[in-house]
């Protein structure tokens, strides 16, 4: 595209002729054409115009009168991530007249479609939290298409006062091309879940369900491409299962299956001291009720305490569930997978329940705390999101372990979870997670970084993504290539749980985690003890990580084919291959309305990718500035390219018009040619910065 002023006709009244335009008329054509690629996006030829793309969140931006960030999904091409820079918001009409769930519902009627987000009618309400304590409402919403829910399709709209400051979104874009009449029916899916089961887990005893249709796509929770399906879901229950089996409707085929019942130690040792029986057993230690002389029962039944203490004084939550639910508690549990006596322990969506000898305070803390995460974000046990779930749980386990009176609390276990008389250095070192019996990654791009299928994709190693940016964010220290001071256990602790409980969903992966703790901090900012340099400590912590990156792990087929010597990356041991899987870092892409992902210096200060763009006054200024002018015309163009290639103030008088920015653009098209008009007019006198 060329603009130029040769090409600039208009029609004169008297003889209805096309003649050049004189200067007057030049400056008013030319105004128009600025206000043109700045406020009116260009349609671009075979694409819907409510096709999410940075462009067309254009419209957003200028709704909130200001930047905003937009992070895009590579799993779903919608969008991920937008947040409202500073205290603006994207005002909803008549906001202040409406309740929570209705501006919400506004905001989507109004610009989902401009983010690739469904309608309102397209939406059912899963949950509204009342007023938290910076005064924002957040209304968590399901995706639903002709009924049907679509797993993992879930969005969190978080307002304040009568406009949206910030979303959080995983939503999926073809749900129309889906055919909603079920070709096998629901008793063929629970025979294919209850085969599968039996072949994976040995267990035959299961008692029947009724399946339910779900649509359902595997890539989301692979960080694959794939099309989203109607599928059963089939929920089977025994003995240590709770088994879920997506099955396709169409095909028959087993989509996904995983257990879904989280387990803290993930060790088994077999001895028959006890006997297994059903759940929850014989009491022996209700409320109000005097200590046993059992140490695991007593200690469990001091330690729930110290949990449910601890969130409610902290955070303002009753019990796991925050709504006052009975906390109960198994101890010296066992059965015939995990042994008796079992070193393991678990939450099932009922209760807890521990073996023998493994009920210390942050073991107790981190099993309550899935509970508190069941009743939230709802995190899968499985890969990234798996690995955050469990790194909540060891984050406000250990938290607890340091803010109670009992337990092991010698400084030199500091950050050493599951520390026992069974495991004197702990399970985990969150401080230094590949030092430990269950060794993990210290960033996403550590050697350490757990790609195989066990462990449910490695659940247990990889939070140690989570646990030491905590770390880092709690005590502070330097690594990577980063430098960050500490912002103290509490107000770490209160961005953790407002990014668990307010931003996070149940795919959510690494970045999702990012966003989310960076969103919780800035809404904490200024309104409490937390400030906006605690702030950039905490992006500073999470930077060190590599929290900003897509799940690492490039893994090979599993076949090794004529003219490979190995198939390196099939996650196979023993097989001849070096490596098991490479791991590649992706940071994820972000709009150019937005800021993007940091990219580490060599001084370690993390510096954007580029500069953002936004229309008009982005800084607030109350100028609009040549590079403001120029960063818009980019994204009208559809290009990040147009470098400035000559002063705009041609003739030296302090004043920029809109002749000389047509005059620098096209200069600046045009691969900036040389031009002795440069060496003439090019301006020595201070630049305003402003477009008169």
């Amino acid at each position: 595209m060329r603009i130029a002023r040769f090409l600039l006709l208009v029609v004169r009244p008297a003889d209805n002729r096309l003649y050049p335009a004189n200067a007057t008329e030049r400056v008013v054509i030319s105004r128009l054409i600025v206000v043109a690629l700045l406020f009116f996006p260009l349609v671009t030829a075979g694409k819907a115009q409510t096709e999410p793309t940075p462009r067309s969140a254009l419209r957003v931006e200028r709704a909130a009168g200001g930047p905003v960030r937009v992070r895009w999904s590579q799993r779903t091409d919608g969008i991920a991530f937008l947040s409202v820079k500073g205290k603006r918001s994207i005002p909803i009409l008549d906001g202040e007249k409406l309740r929570p769930v209705e501006r919400a519902r506004s905001f989507l009627d109004r610009h989902g479609r401009d983010l690739g987000l469904p309608l309102a009618a397209e939406t059912v309400v899963r949950e509204t939290q009342d007023t938290d304590e910076v005064g924002m409402d957040h209304v968590r919403m399901q995706q639903v298409h002709r009924g049907i829910p679509a797993r993992f399709g879930e969005l969190t709209v978080h307002l304040r006062g009568a406009g949206v400051v910030a979303l959080h979104a995983v939503t999926f874009n073809d749900l129309d091309n889906i055919e909603t009449t079920p070709r096998i029916p629901a008793s063929t899916a629970l025979d294919v879940a209850r085969t599968i089961i039996q072949q994976e887990y040995g267990v035959t005893a299961m008692p029947r369900t009724q399946p339910h249709l779900e649509f359902f796509n595997p890539g989301i929770l692979e960080y694959t491409a794939a099309a989203t399906r109607l599928s059963w879901l089939v929920e089977l229950r025994a003995a240590g299962l709770r088994a879920r089996v997506w099955v396709d409707a169409e095909s028959g085929e087993v989509l996904f299956h995983f257990n879904a019942l989280p387990h803290g130690l993930e060790r088994r040792i077999y001895d028959l001291r006890d006997t297994p029986e059903a759940l929850p057993g014989t009491p022996v230690r209700f409320e109000g009720e005097p200590p046993t002389g059992d140490t695991d029962i007593d200690n469990v039944y001091d330690f729930t305490a110290d949990t449910y203490e601890y969130y409610l004084r902290e955070h303002g939550r009753d019990s796991y569930d925050d709504r006052g639910g009975v906390m109960t508690a198994t101890v010296g549990y066992c059965d015939n997978d995990c042994g008796c006596p079992c070193l393991n322990a678990f939450w099932d969506n009922n209760q807890t329940s521990f073996g023998r000898g493994v009920t210390s305070d942050d073991v107790v803390g981190h099993e309550w705390t899935h509970g508190v995460t069941e009743y939230s974000s709802g995190l899968i046990y499985h890969k990234a999101s798996g690995a955050l779930n469990e790194s909540y749980s060891d984050i406000f386990g250990e938290t607890i372990d340091l803010t109670n009176t009992g337990g092991y609390d010698d400084p030199a276990v500091r950050w050493k979870f599951g520390e026992t008389e069974l495991f004197p250095a702990g399970l985990r070192n969150m401080k230094d997670p590949r030092m430990a019996i269950q060794r993990g990654p210290g960033k996403m791009s550590d050697r350490f970084f757990w790609c195989a299928e066990t462990d449910n994709g490695g659940v247990h190693r990889n939070s140690g993504i989570g646990n030491h940016a905590y770390v880092l964010m709690v005590d502070g220290g330097t690594f990577n290539g980063f430098t960050i001071e500490g912002i103290g256990l509490n107000k770490a602790a209160r961005v953790q749980y407002r990014a668990l409980t307010r931003y996070l969903t149940s795919s959510s992966g690494f970045p999702d985690n990012y966003d989310a703790l960076n969103q919780a901090c800035a809404d904490l900012a200024d309104t409490t003890d937390i400030t906006s340099q605690d702030c950039i400590e905490v992006r500073k912590a999470l930077d060190a990580v590599e929290m900003y990156a897509e799940w690492p792990c490039r893994c090979g087929d599993g076949v090794v084919t004529e003219g490979e010597a190995c198939d390196d990356g099939n996650k196979i041991n023993g097989d001849g291959c070096e490596n098991d899987c490479t791991l590649t870092l992706t940071p994820t892409p972000t709009a150019t309305v937005a800021e993007a992902t940091p990219t580490q210096t060599a001084a370690g200060t993390p510096t954007p990718t580029n500069e953002g763009t936004c229309i008009g006054d982005c800084d607030s200024s109350g100028t609009v500035t040549i590079d403001e002018i120029i960063r818009g015309i980019n994204i009208a163009l559809g290009t990040a390219s147009l470098d400035l290639c000559e002063a705009f103030d041609r003739n030296a008088d302090a004043l920029v018009t809109i002749d000389e920015i047509l005059a620098g653009v096209e200069a600046s098209l045009s691969g900036c040619p040389a031009d002795p008009l440069n060496a003439t007019f090019a301006s020595t006198a201070p630049n305003t910065g402003k477009a008169e």
